[in-house]
C-alpha cells in the first residue's frame, strides 16, 4: 500500500455524505482515503438489542428450515423422542433383527430402527445430519419423496437386512458379524441424500457419491454390524431412485476427471481409510490391525481382557501388558498408521510426491503386517479368531483389501502426484528425521541402563536395543506371542511410553512443511514478459505483473503469458493475461492445466469481464472484489455543473501557485528525490502496519522508468503531493495510465489531489491516451443490489479493521466527483471450497511482512469495530 492523500479533507461538502454501503480491503489501488475518526464505542443499551437481533435471526433460520424441510425438522425431533423413550436399549422392541421381526413377528421393527440409535454419540450424529444433509436432500426432491425415501426405502433396506441375517444364521460355521440388532436413523438418510445427488452437477454428484460410498463401506468393513451392512444396501436402492426419478441423463460413473479432480478424489479416499478405525470406535467394534488404535484411544479391548481371564490365548500376555503400561502416548503410537495415511492425503490433494509416497509405504506396511499377522495365527480382533469363514472374510477386506486398495489406486495414479519439493528441503528434512532417531534413540537407551530398577525384568544387551527399536514401531503393526519387558514406575515408563510417539510428531511435523516447499515451476523473465505487455493487452493492472515477487508462465511459443504470486500454494494470477484476445481461453485453459500439474491452485485476481467470461466458461465461478472507476478522457471535462467538484479545487491550486510536474523518477533532481522519500518514509511511519504489497504500489515502484509520476510543487518549490501512474498498452501503444500511489505532506494545501489527477487527465489526453483508470474501489459497486456472497462480507468486516489504519472508506466517494466509468473487476476460483485457503493466500499478499505486533494491532481494530 503506498498512500497518504485526504480526499475527505480536500472536499468538505463530500464528508456529511455518509459511508458507502460496502467495502473491502484494497484490491487494485494504493490510495488513503483519509483520516478516520475513533472506533465508535457501544453503550449497554445498544449491545442488548443485537442480542435480541441474534436471536431474532436464529429464530428466523428456524422459521425457513420449518417451512423448506418439515420433514427433516420432524424426523430429527422423532429420533430425540426415540432415544429418551427407549433408552438407547436395542431390546426394548423397537430394533429390527432376524429373531425380532421374523421370529417373534414385530413386524412394526423395520419402520421404528429407522429412528433407533445404539448411542449418545451416534443419535446427535443422526440429528445433525438430519437438520444438514436431509434438509437439503428434501430442498432437492421435495417433501413427499424425501419421506419415501427415508421411510419406505429405509424400511426395505432393514427387510433385506433382516433376510440377510436369517440366511446367514443357516449356514454352519458362519455367525452374524457384530450384533444381532439392526438400527440408525443413517439408513433412510443415506436413501434420500444419494437419491437427491442426481441433482446435481457431475463435480458436485461424484464427489457426494464417493463420500457416501467410501464411507459405508468402511463402517461395514470396519464395524461389521448389521446397521452398517444395511446402509451398503441403502446406498444401492438410493441410486436406483435417482435413477427413476431424476433420470439417467448423467452417467452413474464418469470414467474422466481434470487432473486436479482426480487429486482430491484419491486423496479423500486415503483420508477416509485412514479415519476407518474411528468407525469401529464409533460403534464399539473395530476389525483390522490399525482398528487396534481405536480400541486404545477408547481404553484398552475390555472385551478380549475378559476372555483372557476364561481362556488362554497367546496375545493375553500382550493385553497384560497393555492394560498395565496403557496411556496417552501408547495411543498415540498406536494411532501413528492412521495418522500418516491422513498426512498423505493432505499431500495427495496438492499432487504432491512425498503425499505419495508416504500413502503407498503406509499402507503396504499395513497389508504386510495384516498377512504375517494372518499366516502366523496371531491376530485376535473383537475378542474372536479369525478362523470362522465369515470372520475371516471380513478380517481380510478390512486389514488386507483396503490397504492393498490404496496401494493400487496410488500406483495406477502415480503420474498425477509428482509435484516435488526442492531438492535441498528433502535432504534437510531426512537430516533432520535422522538426528531425531538417533537423539530419541541412544537418549532411550541411556535411561535403560540407568533405570533398571523400574522394569519388571532385566534384559540383555541385545534384548535392551531389541526393546529400544519396538518403542519407535507403532504396535497396531505388532502381531506378537510373547510380552514384551516393559517398566512399571517412575521415569522409565514416562519415556516408554513417549519416546516414539515424539519421534513421529516430529515425522508429521517435518512431511508438513516439506509440502510447502514447492520446487519453482515459473519463470522470472521479467523483459520477455515486459514486451509481451507491450504487444498485447493485459489490462488496466497488467504493469503490476512486473512487480517484484511475481513469476511468470509462457505459453508454448512465447505468444502469451500470465504473471502470478505463489501464495501458500496458491498461484494468484494478477490481471487479465498478456495474450491476443483470440488467444485468451486457450491461454487460461493451458496456466490453469500448468497450474494443477505442479500443485498450484489456480486463482485470478482483479480480471476484467471478458476474462471473468472465458473462466465461467471453463467451470469458473467468480465474486466481485472492486469495481474499476475509468475515465473516457475524449469526452471528460470539468465544465458545468457536473463538473463542479474538480474544477473548484483544480482552480483554486492553480491561484494559490500549485505546478504539476510529469516525469519518471529518474528525472528528478537530487533535492526532489529526497524530498519525495522524506515524505513516502512519513507516510509509513505514521500507520500501524507496514505498507500493503500484492496490488499495492510502494515507492519501491514508484521508481519504474516506465511509471510516471505527477508532483505537485508549490509556489516555494515544495513538493505537497504526489501520485505514480502505471501504464496500460495496447496494440504495441500507450493507451492510458493507472493510478496507483497517492500521498500528500500532511499540511498540504486542500484539493491536492483533485489537482494532480485532472492535471495528469488534461495532460495525457494531449498525447493521445485514451483513458485513466483511477484504479478499483474496493468491493464498492455502483449498483448495491449487487451481491458478493459470504466472502465479501467477510472481506468487509477486515476493511472496517483498516479503516483506523489506513482509511479507506472514503475513496469511494472521492473517485465518484470525476464521473468515472464503472467496470467489475473479478476475482475467478475453480472450487468453493478452496476461498478459505485463498483467503488466506490474499491477506499474505497483502501484508507479507507484518511481524506478529502489527497482526495484533490489525485484530484489535478488528475487535473495536466489530464490538
Amino acid at each position: 500500500m503506498g498512500a497518504s492523500c485526504d480526499p475527505a479533507r480536500t472536499a468538505a461538502a463530500d464528508a456529511a455524505a455518509g459511508p458507502p454501503t460496502r467495502h473491502s480491503i484494497p484490491v487494485s489501488s494504493s490510495q488513503e482515503a483519509g483520516r478516520a475518526p475513533a472506533p465508535h464505542q457501544p453503550t449497554a443499551e445498544a449491545v442488548r438489542p443485537r442480542r435480541g437481533a441474534r436471536a431474532g435471526a436464529l429464530a428466523a433460520t428456524a422459521l425457513r428450515l420449518a417451512a423448506s424441510a418439515p420433514f427433516s425438522l420432524a424426523f430429527a425431533a422423532a429420533i430425540v423422542v426415540a432415544a429418551v423413550l427407549t433408552g438407547l436399549e436395542p431390546d426394548n422392541g423397537w430394533a429390527a433383527s432376524a429373531d425380532a421381526t421374523l421370529n417373534r413377528m414385530q413386524f412394526w421393527t423395520p419402520f421404528s430402527a429407522l429412528l433407533g440409535s445404539a448411542s449418545v454419540p451416534a443419535a446427535v450424529l443422526s440429528v445433525l445430519l438430519s437438520l444438514s444433509a436431509l434438509a437439503w436432500a428434501e430442498r432437492s426432491l421435495g417433501t413427499l419423496r424425501t419421506a419415501l425415501s427415508v421411510v419406505l426405502g429405509g424400511a426395505a433396506a432393514v427387510v433385506v437386512g433382516v433376510f440377510a441375517e436369517a440366511g446367514i444364521a443357516r449356514w454352519p460355521g458362519l455367525s452374524p458379524a457384530g450384533g444381532e440388532w439392526i438400527a440408525s436413523p443413517m439408513i433412510g438418510i443415506v436413501v434420500a441424500v444419494t437419491a437427491a445427488s442426481g441433482g446435481l452437477g457431475t463435480l458436485w454428484r461424484r464427489r457426494v457419491l464417493v463420500l457416501i460410498a467410501v464411507t459405508v463401506a468402511l463402517f461395514a468393513l470396519y464395524s461389521s454390524d448389521p446397521a452398517s451392512w444395511v446402509r451398503v444396501v441403502s446406498f444401492g436402492l438410493g441410486l436406483a431412485l435417482s435413477r427413476c426419478w431424476i433420470g439417467a441423463a448423467k452417467p452413474l460413473v464418469r470414467l474422466h476427471s481434470s487432473l486436479e479432480e482426480h487429486r482430491r478424489l484419491v486423496s479423500g479416499f486415503v483420508a477416509l481409510v485412514g479415519l476407518g478405525p474411528l468407525a469401529g470406535l464409533l460403534s464399539g467394534g473395530g476389525r483390522g490391525p490399525i482398528a487396534h488404535a481405536a480400541e486404545l484411544f477408547a481404553d484398552v479391548d475390555r472385551r478380549l481382557v475378559a476372555r483372557c481371564a476364561v481362556q488362554d490365548l497367546r496375545i493375553c500376555d500382550n493385553e497384560t501388558v497393555a492394560v498395565i503400561t496403557h496411556g496417552a502416548g501408547p495411543a498415540l503410537l498406536a494411532a501413528v498408521p492412521l495418522l500418516l495415511l491422513v498426512v498423505a492425503a493432505i499431500g495427495l490433494r496438492s499432487g504432491r510426491c512425498a503425499g505419495w509416497i508416504l500413502g503407498v509405504g503406509t499402507a503396504s506396511l499395513l497389508a504386510i503386517a495384516a498377512i504375517v499377522a494372518a499366516a502366523t495365527g496371531s491376530a485376535v480382533v473383537g475378542g474372536r479368531g479369525a478362523g470362522r469363514v465369515l470372520e475371516g472374510v471380513l478380517w481380510g477386506a478390512s486389514a488386507i483389501g483396503l490397504p492393498a486398495a490404496v496401494v493400487l489406486v496410488l500406483l495406477v495414479g502415480r503420474r498425477s502426484f509428482a509435484v516435488r519439493a526442492p531438492r535441498r528441503d528433502a535432504v534437510r528434512l531426512a537430516v533432520v528425521l535422522a538426528a531425531a532417531f538417533v537423539l530419541l534413540a541412544g537418549g532411550y537407551l541411556l535411561a535403560q541402563l540407568l533405570l533398571r530398577a523400574q522394569w519388571n525384568e532385566s534384559m540383555a544387551g541385545s534384548e535392551v536395543l531389541e526393546e529400544a527399536l519396538r518403542r519407535f514401531v507403532p504396535q497396531s503393526l505388532l502381531y506378537d506371542t510373547v510380552a514384551p519387558a516393559f517398566p512399571h514406575r517412575g521415569a522409565a515408563l514416562v519415556l516408554w511410553g513417549w519416546v516414539g510417539a515424539l519421534f513421529w510428531l516430529v515425522v508429521v511435523g517435518g512431511v508438513l512443511w516439506l509440502y510447502r516447499r514447492v520446487a519453482a515451476s515459473g519463470t522470472h523473465d521479467r523483459e520477455a514478459y515486459i514486451r509481451l505487455l507491450r504487444a498485447s493487452d493485459a489490462g488496466s493492472l497488467g504493469w503490476i505483473g512486473t512487480w517484484e515477487g511475481v513469476s511468470y508462465w509462457f505459453a508454448p511459443g512465447g505468444g502469451a503469458a500470465v504473471a502470478y504470486r505463489l501464495v501458500s500454494g496458491v498461484a494468484l494470477a494478477i490481471s487479465d493475461p498478456a495474450c491476443a484476445p483470440e488467444e485468451r481461453v486457450a491461454t487460461l485453459k493451458a496456466f490453469i492445466a500448468h497450474a494443477n500439474e505442479h500443485g498450484m491452485t489456480p486463482v485470478f485476481y482483479s480480471v476484467h469481464e471478458p476474462t471473468a467470461a472465458a473462466l465461467r466458461g471453463l467451470g469458473f465461478s467468480d465474486m466481485t472484489v472492486a469495481e474499476e472507476a475509468v475515465i473516457e478522457l475524449p469526452g471528460w471535462g470539468m465544465a458545468g455543473k457536473a463538473g463542479e467538484k474538480v474544477r473548484q479545487p483544480y482552480t483554486r491550486a492553480l491561484r494559490e501557485g500549485l505546478s504539476m510536474k510529469w516525469c519518471a523518477f529518474s528525472e528528478l533532481s537530487q533535492r526532489e528525490n529526497l524530498a519525495l522519500r522524506a515524505l513516502s518514509e512519513e507516510w509509513v511511519a505514521g500507520k500501524a502496519l507496514p505498507e500493503m504489497g500484492f496490488t499495492l504500489g510502494t515507492f519501491k515502484e514508484m521508481q519504474d522508468d516506465d511509471v510516471r509520476l505527477a508532483l505537485a510543487i508549490d509556489a516555494q518549490g515544495r513538493i505537497v503531493g504526489v501520485t505514480s501512474w502505471l501504464p496500460t498498452f495496447a496494440h504495441g501503444e500507450v493507451r492510458g495510465y493507472t493510478l496507483d500511489v497517492m500521498r500528500r505532506v500532511p499540511d498540504g494545501p486542500n484539493g491536492v489531489m483533485e489537482f494532480l489527477i485532472a492535471s495528469v487527465a488534461l495532460r495525457v489526453r494531449e498525447e493521445g491516451a485514451l483513458e485513466l483508470s483511477l484504479s478499483g474501489a474496493p468491493l464498492a459497486t455502483s449498483d448495491p443490489s449487487d451481491e458478493g456472497g459470504v466472502m465479501n462480507a467477510v472481506l468487509g468486516r477486515v476493511s472496517e479493521a483498516l479503516e483506523p489504519l489506513y482509511g479507506f472508506h472514503s475513496l469511494l466517494r472521492f473517485k465518484k466527483k470525476f464521473r468515472p466509468e464503472h467496470r467489475r473487476m473479478s476475482m475467478s476460483y475453480a472450487d468453493p471450497l478452496q476461498l478459505p485457503s485463498i483467503g488466506v493466500a490474499v491477506a499474505r499478499a497483502y501484508l507479507p511482512q507484518a511481524t506478529r505486533r502489527e497482526a495484533m494491532a490489525m485484530a484489535r481494530a478488528l475487535v473495536e469495530r466489530g464490538n
